[in-house]
């Protein structure tokens, strides 16, 4: 958004992901344009990144308070991620919440683009022990993300755990989603055809036949009607 960059995820990658990219690392006397980093879950793949961000910039973390509270308090894989250690600010996500995001710096100007947290169901990670889990809210363990800007919608589904289908409502209404390709076969059977909504698969592992352009799935993928992520996909709207 006009030089200002937002992430997904912090994979245990982060550092060198953004080192390597000209449009995201930081440069003598001045930071990375990363404004900030959305978590979808408390994960390890979410949020191993965490610590990289040090030397990177001052970033804003989005989370739920669930998710918050495992990263920064009883997860013992991360005692130094919190404010006081890192140049980071964590903002609260709030299930169905609609929040604006200003990042203009008059303070009486519209938001620059709008966000809400969108429950998907699953579990929190298994490292935490069972007291702990028992008392977080289920729907604060993985969300989606929609974004918008103007006319423009954009649903972020990295992860789809199952259990809940509000994502799917979201996605239908989008301009883009981008997708959990864990269970793409079922992607495929509950995406209604009609949709307008470009779709597009993330995290396929090495091995997934989607990645092969003369299988039978990634035939099926395409014919369905979804794209196939790869690395250094840009998307225009």
């Amino acid at each position: 958004m006009n030089g200002v960059w937002f992430l997904a995820g912090a994979s245990p990658d982060l550092r060198a992901q953004i080192l390597a990219d000209a449009d995201l690392a930081p440069s003598p006397g001045a930071p990375s344009p990363i404004a900030g980093l959305f978590l979808s879950s408390a994960d390890l793949e979410d949020v191993e990144g965490l610590l990289q961000l040090c030397g990177i910039g001052s970033t804003f973390i989005f989370a739920t308070l669930a998710v918050q509270k495992v990263v920064r308090a009883e997860s013992r894989i991360f005692p130094s991620v919190d404010g006081s250690t890192a140049a980071v600010q964590w903002q609260a996500l709030s299930a169905r919440r609609r929040i604006g995001c200003h990042l203009s710096e008059n303070p009486g100007d519209a938001p620059t683009f709008f966000y809400t947290a969108v429950p998907i169901g699953g579990t929190y990670p298994a490292h935490l022990g069972e007291e702990v889990r028992r008392h977080l809210p289920a729907e604060e363990s993985h969300t989606a993300f929609l974004l918008e800007q103007r006319d423009t919608k954009i649903l972020m589904a990295p992860r789809i755990c199952g259990g809940n289908s509000e994502w799917l409502k979201a996605a239908e209404t989008a301009d883009v989603a981008l997708l959990d390709a864990h269970d793409w076969r079922e992607l495929l059977e509950q995406f209604p055809g009609d949709a307008k909504t470009r779709k597009i698969l993330l995290r396929l592992p090495h091995e997934s036949p989607l990645l092969d352009e003369s299988s039978e799935e990634h035939r099926a993928a395409v014919e369905a009607g979804f794209e196939i992520a790869y690395d250094g996909m840009e998307i225009e709207l």
